[in-house]
C-alpha cells in the first residue's frame, strides 16, 4: 500500500492507525480480564466441588459399592458447570461414570484451562483428583467442567469489541476528515498567506515546512491521544457501569465511614431491598445475628490488615429470611494510600449448601431408612467408646439381623421388603433412648449403640423391648407377616476392644443368637472368645503334628480271665509334642471333635494300627487290635470305600484282626444307613464293638439294629462299683444284655485286683485297665504278652459266677464300704450333721437276703450263720456310731468307727467264705489274704 501524498490523507491515515492499535490493546485486556474472572470462577467452583465428592464417593468406594457411587455422581451431574463426572479405581478402571460414555477412554488431566476446542468439539476442561482414605489410594475423581459459557462470553466479547471499533473508527475517520479538510483549508490558507507572502502580500512564515509537518503531526497526535483517551474512559466507564449492573453477584459499595454508597441489581434481588433502602444505610442492615461480636471483629482486623477478606457468612433478607453467602470485602484506596471506599461481593450460595448438605447426607445416612451408615456408625460409636473411658460408663454394641426377612422379600417383592426395613428402621428409634444410636449396616442387618449404660441387665431391658417391638405383624399388602430378630450384643469396656472389634464381636454373638433358636439375644463373652482362639490355635498345630509324625499310638491289653490270655490290645492315640511331652488324648482329641481333622486323625489310626499287626506278626505276636471310631467318620460317605481300600494293603488274615470300636453316646443318626456300612466293613471281616455302654440314651436300639460283636461296660460304672450299688446294678445289668444278645462283654477302667474278682463273680471275662497295664508304646507289647501271667485267684473267680439270686452279696459289700466312708466324712473336723437319709440301715440288700433268698437256700450251712453273725455285728456298731454322731459324741464316735471298720472286714472275709461255698469252689487256698471287694 503506498502512503498518501496528501497532508491530508497522511493525517487521517495516522490517526486511524493509532486509534486502531488503542482498540485493539482495550479489547485484547478486556477479553484477558473476562477470561482470567471467568476461569478462575471455573477453578473455584472446582476447588469447592471436589472435596464434598471426595467426602461422598469414600464410604461407598471401600464398601465397592457402585450403586452409591452412581447415585452420588448423577446427583453431583446435576450442577451447572460440569460436563461429566467419572471415578476410577487404584488400577485406572473405570467404576463408574456421569455425563461420560462408560465405553469411551477418560480423557487426560490437563494442567491449565485451553479455551481450544477438544476433538470432539465441546470446550471443557479435564482434571483429575485422587480419592485418598486413610493412607490408601481408593481411586481417581475425573471432572470436566463446561468451558461453553466462558468461549461463548469471549466470543461475544470479542464480537462486541469488534462492532464498537468499526464504530468508533468510522465516527473518527469522519472527525478526522472533517479537522483534516479544516487544517487543509488552514494550510491552504497558509500557503496562501505564503504565496502572497513570496508575491510580497504577505511575510514569509520563518518556520520551516518540516517544522510546521511536525507541529501538525505533534498536534494531531496530541489530539488523537486527548480523543483517544477519552473515548476509552468513556467505554471503560460504560463497561463497568454494565458489569456493575448485569453482575449476577450482589455488589455493595460503602464510604470509609460504612454507609452504603452505591448496590446494583443484583444487591436488591438477592436481599430484597430496593436501592432507595439500601443508600445510606449500613451493612448491618442484613446483620443475621448468627455471628458473635467477635466474628466481625476478626473479619475487620484481617480486612485493616489485608485491604481484603473472603468467607461465608450468614445474612438475613428483608423478608427476616436467613440465606447463607459467600462474601468478599476489599477496601478500596487512592494513590496516597487514603482509604476511599470499601466494596463487598456476594453471592446467595443457598443452592450449593442444599447440594452439599444432600450430598454429605448420602454419605453419612442410609438412603432408604433415613438411619446413620456405617460410615457414620464408626464415628459415633468412637465417640461413645471415648465418653464412657471419661465416665467410667459402659457402652452396648448390638448387631441385629432379622430372621425370616428373605422369605418375606422374595414372596411380596422387593418395594415391600424396603417398606419392612423403613418400619424396621421406626420401630428400633422407638425402643432405644434419645442418646443411643441405630444404624444400618446394609441388607438387613441393623447395629444399636447403647451409651452410658451401667450394666448389662440395662441392656438386657432394652434388647428385650427391641425383640418386642420388631415381632408385632407387619401389614403388607392388605396381608400380615411377621417377623422376629436375633441380636448379638458385645459390652464395653467388659470386651475391652475398639470399635471394629466390638462390631465383630457382635456379630459372633448374632450368628450364636441365630444357632439357639432365633427371636432371642446373646452376650458376646470375651472369656469363651479367647478360649475359642486358643483352640483354633491348638487346633492347627494339632493339624501339623499329623505331617510331622508327632502322633504315636499306645496300645493297652485285654485279658480274658478264664482263659488266663491276652485276647487284644485297644489303640490309644497320643501327642508326642516337642515342647510338652507326651500328651494324653483329653489334652488334644476333644478340640478336633467336628473339625476337619476328625476323620484325617481317624483314618491314620486305623492304618497305623494294621500296620503294627502286620509288624507284630512279622515278630511272632499274633494280636488283634480295636481302634475307637468317630461317628462323624463312621457316617461319611466315604467310610466304607476307606476300610475297603486300605484293607486292601494288607493280608486278608489281618482283616478279622481290626476291631473298630463305636461309642454307644454318639448319635449316629439314621441307623438303617449306619447298620449297612457296617454290614458291609463286617464282610469284609471287620468286627464292632459298642464302647462306652450305658452311658447314651440309645442303647437298645443300637444293640438291636447294629451288627455289634463286642459291648464294652463304660469305666465310670466299673470304677465305682466297688462303692456305689447303682454303679454295681448297672455294670450287672450290661452284662446280662450282653448274655441276652448273645455279646462278649469287656469292662474298661478295672483298676485294682477287687475290680477284677468282683467283674469275674458278675459273669464278665474280659477286662483291660489299669489294674492290667498300662497303655505302653507297641514295641513294649511283645515282651509285656509273653511275661504276662494272671494271678491264680483271678482264675479262680472266673470260675465263681454268682447265680442272678445270689447278686446281693456283691451288692451290700458295695453298700456298706459307702456306707463307712460317709461316716468317716462326717467325723473330720468341721463337718456338718449327718443327713440320716444317706445311710437307710432297713433297707440293706445285703439283711434282704439273709432273711430271704439266702436263709431259704443256705440257712443250715455254717458259712452262711457266720456272715448272718457278722452282718448283725456291722449294723449294731453302725447304729451306735450315728446315735454318737447325732448327739455330737465324736470322740465315742471315732472309737466305734474302729470297731465298725473291724466289722466290715470280718463281713468282707465271711462273704468271700459263702461265696466260695455257694460256688462249690475247692480253691480256698487262694484266698486267705485277699481283698474281694
Amino acid at each position: 500500500m503506498k502512503a498518501p501524498k496528501t497532508l491530508r490523507g497522511k493525517f487521517l491515515l495516522a490517526a486511524l492507525v493509532v486509534e486502531a492499535v488503542m482498540l485493539t490493546l482495550l479489547v485484547g485486556n478486556s477479553l484477558r480480564l473476562l477470561h482470567q474472572t471467568l476461569t478462575n470462577e471455573a477453578r473455584r467452583h472446582a476447588e469447592q466441588l471436589v472435596p464434598i465428592l471426595r467426602s461422598a464417593l469414600t464410604a461407598p468406594l471401600l464398601q465397592s459399592d457402585r450403586a452409591t457411587v452412581k447415585a452420588i455422581l448423577d446427583e453431583s451431574d446435576r450442577v451447572d458447570g460440569l460436563i461429566y463426572l467419572a471415578v476410577t479405581d487404584q488400577r485406572g478402571l473405570l467404576v463408574s461414570a456421569s455425563g461420560w460414555p462408560a465405553d469411551k477412554p477418560l480423557p487426560k488431566p490437563e494442567t491449565s484451562i485451553s479455551l481450544l476446542d477438544k476433538e470432539d468439539g465441546s470446550a471443557r476442561h479435564d482434571l483429575v483428583s485422587p480419592l485418598v482414605f486413610a493412607g490408601q489410594e481408593l481411586g481417581a475423581l475425573h471432572i470436566g467442567l463446561d468451558l461453553s459459557p466462558i468461549v461463548l462470553a469471549r466470543k461475544a466479547m470479542l464480537t462486541q469489541g469488534v462492532v464498537l471499533a468499526l464504530i468508533e473508527l468510522t465516527l473518527t475517520a469522519l472527525l478526522l476528515a472533517l479537522i483534516g479538510a479544516w487544517l487543509t483549508r488552514q494550510l491552504l490558507r497558509l500557503e496562501t498567506a505564503a504565496a502572497a507572502l513570496e508575491q510580497g502580500e504577505f511575510s514569509p512564515l520563518p518556520t520551516p515546512p518540516d517544522d510546521d509537518i511536525g507541529s501538525l503531526v505533534r498536534a494531531f497526535n496530541t489530539m488523537g491521544a486527548s480523543v483517544g483517551a477519552r473515548i476509552a474512559a468513556e467505554q471503560r466507564l460504560r463497561l463497568m457501569a454494565s458489569v456493575f449492573e448485569n453482575a449476577q453477584e450482589g455488589v455493595m459499595i460503602t464510604d470509609p465511614e460504612g454507609r452504603i454508597v452505591e448496590v446494583n441489581e443484583a444487591f436488591s434481588r438477592i436481599t430484597g431491598y430496593s436501592r432507595e433502602e439500601a443508600l445510606g444505610q449500613t451493612p448491618s442492615l442484613l446483620r443475621s445475628g448468627k455471628h458473635s461480636q467477635e466474628f466481625y471483629a476478626q473479619m475487620w482486623e484481617v480486612i485493616q490488615r489485608e485491604n481484603s477478606w473472603q468467607g461465608e457468612i450468614f445474612n438475613r433478607r428483608k423478608d427476616g429470611e436467613i440465606f447463607p453467602e459467600l462474601l468478599t470485602v476489599s477496601a478500596v484506596r487512592d494513590e496516597q494510600g487514603e482509604l476511599r471506599h470499601y466494596t463487598s461481593i456476594f453471592s446467595d450460595i443457598s443452592t450449593f449448601k442444599t447440594q452439599q448438605e444432600r450430598l454429605e447426607r448420602m454419605a453419612h445416612f442410609d438412603p432408604l431408612t433415613g438411619l446413620p451408615n456405617r460410615a457414620l456408625l464408626g464415628d459415633r460409636l468412637d465417640m461413645a467408646l471415648a465418653q464412657a473411658r471419661r465416665a467410667n460408663r459402659r457402652v452396648g454394641v448390638a448387631l441385629l439381623d432379622l430372621d425370616g426377612f428373605k422369605p418375606i422379600n422374595d414372596h411380596y417383592g422387593h418395594a415391600a421388603g424396603d417398606s419392612i426395613l423403613e418400619e424396621v428402621g421406626r420401630r428400633l428409634l422407638s425402643a432405644v433412648r434419645e442418646t443411643d444410636t441405630v444404624a444400618r449396616l446394609g441388607g438387613d442387618e441393623f447395629v444399636i449403640v447403647l451409651c452410658n449404660i451401667d450394666d448389662a441387665p440395662q441392656a438386657r431391658v432394652t434388647l428385650e423391648r427391641v425383640l418386642a417391638t420388631l415381632g408385632r405383624p407387619y401389614a403388607i399388602d392388605g396381608e400380615v407377616a411377621t417377623m422376629s430378630a436375633s441380636i448379638g450384643l458385645a459390652m464395653y469396656p467388659d470386651d475391652d476392644a475398639d470399635a471394629d472389634t466390638l462390631l465383630r464381636h457382635a456379630d459372633q454373638a448374632m450368628y450364636s443368637a441365630k444357632q439357639s433358636g432365633r427371636n432371642r439375644w446373646h452376650l458376646f463373652d470375651p472369656e469363651l472368645d479367647r478360649d475359642r482362639k486358643t483352640r483354633m490355635a491348638t487346633l492347627t498345630r494339632i493339624g501339623k503334628a499329623l505331617p510331622l509324625g508327632e502322633l504315636v499310638l499306645y496300645y493297652q491289653p485285654k485279658v480274658d480271665f478264664f482263659s488266663g490270655s491276652v485276647v487284644g490290645a485297644e489303640a490309644l492315640i497320643r501327642w508326642q509334642h516337642p515342647e510338652h511331652g507326651l500328651l494324653p488324648p483329653s489334652e488334644f482329641l476333644p478340640l478336633t471333635e467336628g473339625s476337619e481333622l476328625e476323620i484325617p486323625i481317624s483314618e491314620w489310626v486305623i492304618r497305623t494300627a494294621l500296620t503294627q499287626m502286620l509288624e507284630w506278626s512279622r515278630e511272632g505276636l499274633d494280636l488283634s487290635v480295636s481302634v475307637n471310631l468317630p461317628a462323624r467318620h463312621l457316617q461319611s460317605d466315604q467310610f466304607a470305600g476307606f476300610i475297603a481300600g486300605t484293607l486292601t494293603e494288607f493280608p486278608p488274615e489281618f482283616h478279622s484282626k481290626l476291631q473298630l470300636e463305636v461309642l454307644e453316646t454318639a448319635a449316629l443318626g439314621d441307623l438303617q444307613s449306619i447298620s449297612m456300612k457296617m454290614e458291609t466293613c463286617a464282610a469284609l471281616g471287620v468286627s464292632f464293638a459298642l464302647d462306652d455302654f450305658g452311658t447314651g440314651y440309645a442303647s437298645l436300639a443300637y444293640l438291636r439294629r447294629l451288627p455289634t460283636n463286642l459291648i464294652k461296660i463304660d469305666q465310670s460304672f466299673v470304677g465305682g462299683m466297688l462303692d456305689d450299688p447303682n454303679d454295681l446294678a448297672i455294670v450287672e445289668a450290661v452284662i446280662g444284655l450282653g448274655e441276652a444278645f448273645s455279646h462278649p462283654v469287656i469292662a474298661e477302667g478295672v483298676e485294682t485286683v477287687e475290680h477284677a474278682i468282683l467283674l469275674a463273680h458278675l459273669g464278665c471275662r474280659q477286662a483291660q485297665g489299669f489294674g492290667i497295664a498300662r497303655p505302653m508304646p507297641a514295641e513294649a507289647m511283645p515282651g509285656w504278652v509273653a511275661s504276662w501271667q494272671p494271678q491264680a485267684s483271678l482264675s479262680s473267680a472266673a470260675r465263681q459266677v454268682l447265680a442272678r439270686g445270689d447278686l446281693p452279696l456283691a451288692q451290700a459289700l458295695s453298700q456298706h464300704r459307702r456306707w463307712l466312708a460317709i461316716i468317716d466324712d462326717r467325723l473330720k473336723p468341721g463337718r456338718s450333721s449327718i443327713d440320716s437319709r444317706q445311710i437307710v440301715l432297713a433297707t440293706c440288700p445285703l439283711g434282704r437276703w439273709l432273711k430271704g433268698d439266702g436263709n431259704r437256700s443256705y440257712g443250715k450251712l455254717k458259712e452262711f450263720n457266720e456272715l448272718r453273725a457278722c452282718h448283725n455285728a456291722l449294723h449294731t456298731h453302725a447304729e451306735l456310731c450315728l446315735t454318737q454322731i447325732r448327739n455330737g459324741e465324736n470322740d465315742a464316735a471315732r472309737a466305734s468307727a474302729e470297731n465298725l471298720r473291724e466289722s466290715e472286714a470280718a463281713l468282707r472275709l465271711a462273704t468271700m467264705t459263702m461265696i466260695r461255698r455257694i460256688t462249690a469252689s475247692d480253691q480256698a487256698e487262694d484266698y486267705p489274704d485277699m481283698i474281694v471287694i
